[in-house]
C-alpha cells in the first residue's frame, strides 16, 4: 500500500502534470520533469548525497516545483504575464536560447548580468534541441526546479551534521521549505536564483561540515576549495553577490572565534584556520572591495529608482523604508523583507505570478519568525556542541538580510539564503511543552503585528 509520503507526491505529481499540459497543450514537459527526477535520483544513488531523509526531500520539493510551474505556465500561456514574458525573465530565455550563441562567459557578461547562468541554460537547450526538441521555456524552467531540489538536499544534509538522523528536524525543515513562496518562484519561472540558492546552499553546508569539526584538516581542504570556486560561480551569476564568499568567511571567523574563545590559543588548528581565514579575508578586501562596494550602491540606486516608477510617493514601502537614512533602512527594512507585500493579499490575483508567490511567502515567513526568536533567545544553550555552527548560521541569516534590507531591498534577493534561515527555523523542538508554549506566544505577538501593520497601512492608504 502507498505511504502517505508517496500519496502526496503522486498528488503534486498529477497536478503539476495536469497543469502544465493543459497550459503548453503537450505532454513533452511531462518527459523533462521526468528526466529530471531521474537525473536527481541518479545523483542521489551514486553520491555521497543520498540518504533516505535526502531522496525525500528532493522529491517533494521536485514535485512542489512541478506543480508551481503548472501555475507559472498558466500565467504566463494563459494569462500574458509580464513579470514572464516581458521581464528579467524573458531576458535570460532569449539570451540561453537565442541571445548567447557562439558567444564566451565573458562576452555574454558584457551584455548581460548572470552570465553563468545562460551558459549553463545554453548548454541544456542544445544538448535537447540534438535531440530533436525545440528551445521552449520549460526546459529551462524544469532545470531550475531539480535544482532548487538539490538545494533542499543539502539542507537535510546541513540538519543531519547538526542533529543526526533526526526524523523531526527534517520534516520541519522540508515543511518550511516546500511551503515558501519564493522556493516555488525559483522552480517555476525562467531566472537564476534557483541556481544562487544552490551555490549558497552548498558553501554553507561546507563551513557547517568544518565548523563542527575544525580540527579535521580534510574539510578544511574542501570548504578552501569550495571558496575558491564560490568566487567566479557568484561573480557571473549575480555581480551583486561578489560579497558572499568574503561576507561568510567573516562570519564564519566571527563565530570560529566567539564560540571557541576559551579553547582558541590552546587548539593549533583552529588557530591556523583563523590565521588561515584572516589572509584570505585581507586578499579578497585588497582585491574586490571597491568592486563590492560599487556593485552594492549600484543595486540601491537601481532599486530606489524602480520603487519610484512603480509606486507611488506615498506608499507605504516607500514613505518608511526606502526613502529613510541609511541606519533607519537597515532596521526597518529587514523586518520589511519579511512582511512584504503589504497588505498579504495583494498577490492574490491573475495578473503576476511573481506578486502571487510572494504574497504566499510571506504566510510562511509569519511562521518561522517566531521559531527565529527562540533560537535566538535560546542560543547560549548551543554553547556545548554546536555553537560555532549555530552562530554562523545566524550571522549569515541577519547578516545577508541587513546587506539585502541595505542595497536592493528585494524580497527575491533574500530567497538565496534560504537554506540557512529555514535550518535555523528547524532547530526548536516545539514536542517540548515550554518551546511549544513559547512559540505561540511569539506567533501571537507576530499576528497583531501584522494586524497593527495592515490598519497602518489601510489609513495611509485611504485617509
Amino acid at each position: 500500500m502507498m505511504s502517505r509520503i508517496n500519496q502526496i507526491n503522486m498528488a503534486l505529481f498529477l497536478t503539476g502534470s495536469l497543469l502544465i499540459s493543459v497550459s503548453y497543450g503537450s505532454l513533452v514537459p511531462l518527459f523533462f520533469t521526468l528526466v529530471a527526477f531521474a537525473t536527481g535520483k541518479f545523483l542521489l544513488l551514486t553520491t555521497p548525497l543520498g540518504g533516505i531523509a535526502e531522496q525525500r526531500m528532493f522529491d517533494r520539493l521536485l514535485f512542489v516545483g512541478f506543480v508551481a510551474a503548472g501555475v507559472a505556465a498558466i500565467y504566463a500561456n494563459q494569462l500574458q504575464d509580464p513579470s514572464q514574458l516581458f521581464s528579467d525573465t524573458a531576458g535570460f530565455y532569449d539570451m540561453a536560447t537565442f541571445g548567447a550563441q557562439a558567444l564566451s562567459l565573458e562576452e555574454i557578461e558584457s551584455k548581460h548580468e548572470g552570465a553563468l547562468g545562460i551558459i549553463i541554460w545554453r548548454q541544456i537547450y542544445d544538448i535537447f534541441e540534438a535531440m530533436g526538441f525545440e528551445k521552449e521555456r520549460y526546459i529551462g524552467i524544469t532545470f531550475n526546479s531539480l535544482v532548487v531540489a538539490l538545494s533542499g538536499v543539502f539542507g537535510i544534509k546541513i540538519i543531519r551534521v547538526l542533529f543526526g538522523n533526526d526524523q523531526f528536524h527534517f520534516r520541519r525543515f522540508g515543511t518550511f521549505a516546500s511551503l515558501n513562496g519564493l522556493v516555488w518562484l525559483f522552480a517555476s519561472i525562467h531566472i537564476r536564483d534557483g541556481m544562487i540558492m544552490l551555490a549558497v546552499a552548498i558553501l554553507i553546508y561546507l563551513w557547517v561540515c568544518y565548523l563542527s569539526r575544525p580540527d579535521s584538516i580534510w574539510r578544511l581542504v574542501l570548504l578552501v576549495f569550495g571558496l575558491l570556486v564560490s568566487v567566479p560561480v557568484m561573480k557571473y551569476l549575480r555581480g551583486e553577490f561578489a560579497f558572499v564568499p568574503l561576507s561568510m568567511m567573516l562570519a564564519a571567523f566571527a563565530a570560529l572565534v566567539i564560540g571557541n574563545y576559551n579553547r582558541l590559543l590552546r587548539n593549533w588548528t583552529i588557530g591556523l584556520v583563523a590565521a588561515v581565514l584572516i589572509v584570505l579575508i585581507l586578499f579578497f578586501l585588497w582585491s574586490d572591495f571597491q568592486i563590492i562596494l560599487e556593485l552594492l550602491s549600484h543595486g540601491h540606486a537601481g532599486y530606489t529608482a524602480e520603487a519610484e516608477t512603480h509606486h507611488t510617493v506615498n506608499s507605504f514601502g516607500m514613505t518608511l523604508i526606502v526613502n529613510q537614512p541609511l541606519p533607519v533602512r537597515l532596521a526597518f527594512g529587514s523586518v520589511y523583507l519579511y512582511v512584504y507585500p503589504i497588505p498579504f493579499w495583494s498577490g492574490f490575483q491573475f495578473e503576476s505570478v511573481y506578486r502571487l508567490f510572494n504574497s504566499f511567502s510571506v504566510v510562511s515567513f509569519y511562521f518561522i519568525l517566531p521559531m527565529l526568536a527562540i533560537v535566538l533567545s535560546n542560543i547560549s544553550s548551543y554553547r556545548k556542541n554546536h555553537l560555532p555552527v549555530i552562530l554562523f548560521l545566524v550571522f549569515v541569516s541577519f547578516g545577508f538580510t541587513l546587506a539585502v534590507a541595505g542595497t536592493s531591498l528585494e524580497t527575491r534577493h533574500i530567497g538565496a539564503f534560504l537554506t540557512p534561515l529555514f535550518v535555523l527555523a528547524s532547530i526548536p523542538d516545539t514536542r517540548n511543552k515550554s518551546v511549544r508554549a513559547q512559540y505561540k506566544y511569539l506567533l501571537s505577538i507576530v499576528v497583531v503585528g501584522v494586524f497593527t501593520v495592515h490598519i497602518a497601512w489601510v489609513m495611509l492608504k485611504f485617509l
